[in-house]
């Protein structure tokens, strides 16, 4: 509770949370003093009783309308948020037709003493969602549906996932095998600053791209980034031979209004389901991010990030947007005293593997590097005799 007695004038109260008290601004005024001219603004109030005042001399409860972040996470500072523990206080339940952070009326605290300014929850700013999903429904009428909760209860829906989607049943006498589109999912941004990173959070759990970064060298405007998961069936249509080693998937990342010139850097973060790692009996460390570039794939430098129960983390760095494909690659060396040729494994790259006759070389090169060095000898030997020959020849004719 925050008290105001007698003489005390021309005090400022402002960027404070006062919760949970019988009050929380309480004037008490004397016989001959009385506390007035007092500012109270940008205060969180949440109490029993949020207002008394024994007087009815003049305090003022807001500023004038100013930019800056309130203290509810609002962009305008202005009055109060009044609340009470019950839900019921007025800025809990006042309108903002025009959404810019204050009540559309005035609050009258006593009827001389009003708050012309009150706040109310800019619900953009103060909450993130955060959606899951049910199953797709059956494919019923070429759609399925499926149920999201955001479980922050944010009242808004700008990064929830689809709801319903196509789908077309195949006629085979049970039922039928459902295929539906692939996920996507498409954020939108009103400006991208030059300079500064903006991040995509893509929430399907379907999709198995966590995190887009971009960085941009000017300022955009209007644009949007979509993510396309790009199933097994359409691997075939990418026209250009794919990098060697298994795919774990595609993406397809589409822009509106972002050019490559326009980019500094895209940070790229994905995720591998680790029981498809342990069936292709290959390391972690092996698994990259490739883009296709005009007629050939690139390796993008690929970091592990991290894991979880199911999933390792990964990020890479990557100068434009195109299909992505995810390849770990089996030709590695695995160190398992097994060596693999399907797997690329041999003498010269997998020693541990491949296990050597001769030092570190293969036997084949260890033959050969014999059969030079008794050349080489031979050739030696063959110069010494030859010299010594001709020495003694020179000597008889003497």
């Amino acid at each position: 509770m925050k008290e105001f007695y007698f003489d005390s004038i021309y005090n400022i109260l402002n960027n404070s949370h006062i919760e949970n008290s019988t009050y929380g601004i309480y004037f008490l005024n004397s016989s001959t003093k009385y506390p007035e001219y007092n500012q109270i603004y940008n205060n969180y109030f949440n109490n029993t009783n949020n207002y008394y005042n024994s007087t009815n001399l003049t305090n003022y409860f807001n500023t004038t309308n100013t930019s800056g972040t309130n203290i509810v996470g609002g962009n305008y500072i202005g009055g109060n948020f009044w609340a009470y523990p019950n839900g019921t206080g007025f800025s809990e339940n006042c309108t903002d037709s025009n959404d810019d952070g204050f009540c559309d009326l005035n609050y009258s605290l006593d009827g001389d003493n009003y708050d012309y300014l009150p706040l109310v929850y800019n619900l953009t700013i103060s909450c993130t969602e955060s959606w899951s999903c049910g199953s797709w429904s059956v494919c019923s009428g070429g759609t399925q549906t499926r149920t999201c909760t955001d479980s922050n209860s944010c009242g808004t829906t700008t990064s929830r996932p689809a709801l319903s989607q196509t789908c077309t049943v195949s006629e085979n006498g049970g039922g039928g095998e459902v295929t539906k589109d692939q996920p996507t999912e498409t954020h939108t941004w009103t400006e991208i600053p030059a300079g500064e990173p903006t991040e995509m959070i893509i929430t399907d759990p379907e999709i198995d791209l966590t995190t887009i970064t971009i960085t941009t060298t000017k300022t955009l405007t209007d644009v949007s980034v979509t993510v396309k998961e790009v199933g097994s069936s359409k691997k075939a249509d990418f026209a250009i031979e794919l990098p060697t080693g298994e795919i774990y998937e595609a993406f397809d990342i589409i822009t509106k209004k972002i050019k490559d010139k326009d980019i500094a850097n895209i940070t790229i973060g994905f995720k591998v389901n680790k029981t498809w790692v342990e069936e292709q009996n290959a390391s972690v460390e092996n698994i990259s991010l490739y883009r296709k570039e005009k007629k050939t794939w690139t390796e993008l430098e690929t970091i592990l990030t991290g894991s979880d129960s199911d999933y390792y983390y990964f990020s890479a760095i990557s100068s434009g947007f195109s299909i992505f494909v995810v390849v770990i690659d089996l030709s590695a060396c695995n160190n398992n005293d097994v060596c693999e040729s399907e797997l690329g494994e041999d003498e010269a790259n997998c020693p541990n593997d491949c296990k050597v006759i001769f030092g570190q070389k293969g036997f084949f090169e260890t033959i050969k590097s014999y059969l030079w060095t008794g050349i080489i000898l031979v050739l030696v030997i063959a110069v010494v005799l030859v010299v010594l020959v001709i020495r003694l020849k020179k000597r008889k004719r003497k």
